[in-house]
């Protein structure tokens, strides 16, 4: 019974598109354990190869410690990504190859690596369709319109908070229409006229 030679350069490459993954690129053996030659198809050749990953143990060098999980992958592939793993974590990796008479060779060398942390979820910015204008703390007299003799005038008849929201799309000679019922009339013989200005900005 022939087992199959390990000949794994193993490399990982870190797949930041989620976060939590990991892609593994390896090398396959070419040799089996009596030196003979690995054909590339038929008869004894590779079926697959199987991933391991869990968690590391020691530092120099790193070892397996346990197992979490595993993948397949089948030939001739030469990547295969693990994942569904937990981000800013580090995780250690094997593999092992399986001919076409189902024997599987054991287990290559360690590989670590940590996961990205996850990217935080920040959303899109909007967008100021316009600015309204306000009321002015400098001038907060309501004004009301009145005609003389084929002209008119402004004349205040009461006050309004300053920061009341005013309408620009109504404006006279730079009084703007506001509502009415923010004015605060300056005698109760003043009468609310049917519209009521103020000078506005932003």
């Amino acid at each position: 019974m022939r087992r199959i030679l390990i000949a794994l350069a193993a490399l990982l490459a870190s797949s930041i598109a989620l976060g939590a993954s990991e892609t593994i690129n390896v090398a396959a053996p070419t040799q089996n354990t009596d030196g003979t030659t690995i054909p590339a198809s038929g008869a004894g050749s590779l079926v697959s190869f199987r991933v391991e990953y869990g968690s590391c143990t020691g530092a120099s060098p790193v070892l397996f410690g346990t197992k979490i999980g595993q993948i397949i992958v089948t030939m001739p592939a030469s990547s295969g990504v693990v994942s569904g793993l937990n981000a800013a974590t580090h995780y250690c990796f094997r593999a092992a190859w399986t001919n076409t008479a189902g024997n599987e060779s054991v287990m290559s060398t360690v590989v670590d690596a940590t996961t990205p942390a996850a990217a935080p979820v920040v959303p899109n910015p909007g967008t100021i369709n316009s600015v309204t204008p306000t009321v002015q703390a400098a001038d907060t007299n309501a004004y009301k319109l009145r005609q003389v003799l084929g002209d008119y005038s402004f004349v205040a008849y009461g006050t309004v908070p300053a920061g009341t929201p005013c309408n620009p799309a109504h404006n006279n000679d730079g009084y703007s229409v506001i509502d009415r019922g923010a004015v605060t009339l300056f005698s109760k013989f003043d009468v609310q006229p049917l519209i009521a200005y103020a000078h506005c900005g932003s």
